[in-house]
């Protein structure tokens, strides 16, 4: 991985910056997350999704045909903020370069895509989420990696000191 986990240091006392463990944690809950990616005409446009990071990269399951996913392929950047509603107001941003690397398909044969939609449908929606996979087995749909380049992170509701200058 890129220096990404760089922008992460240990927080020092009341800093409200997120060590990289904090970051890792808060990527792996089942939050759902907004996607921004980059319109042809240079809009930003931003939905909700589901997740799912192993340490290096975040990985999405979107519908093959959305809109979004074309903005994808035409312009690789996007951004991907993970926000709990807790007090601190705990959130990370990870800027980074998504790729489609599987799809568009059903989700059988192709076993990546079938692991990865199991995986996020348990995982946010238990029993309910993994009954809509077997239903929707045949919809098409694409694999995305996103490789962060930069991670924005702070769990405390209080202003950085740069802001308060």
């Amino acid at each position: 991985m890129r220096e990404a986990s760089r922008s992460f240091g240990t927080t020092s006392a009341g800093s409200g910056a997120l060590t990289v463990e904090e970051r890792d944690t808060l990527l792996r809950e089942p939050i759902v997350a907004s996607l921004s990616t980059i319109t042809p005409d240079g809009y930003p446009y931003v939905v909700h999704v589901w997740t799912e990071w192993d340490g290096e990269s975040v990985w999405l399951l979107l519908r093959a045909k959305a809109a979004f996913v074309g903005h994808i392929r035409e312009r690789s950047k996007v951004a991907i903020l993970v926000a709990r509603s807790d007090a601190a107001q705990t959130r990370v941003l990870v800027l980074g370069e998504a790729e489609v690397v599987d799809g568009p398909g059903p989700l059988v044969p192709v076993e990546r895509l079938h692991r990865y939609a199991l995986s996020m449908a348990e995982r946010y929606r238990g029993a309910a989420g993994v009954q809509y996979i077997a239903e929707s087995l045949a919809w098409p749909r694409v694999l995305v990696r996103v490789r962060p380049i930069r991670f924005i992170g702070w769990g405390d509701i209080d202003w950085h000191p740069r802001y308060r200058e």
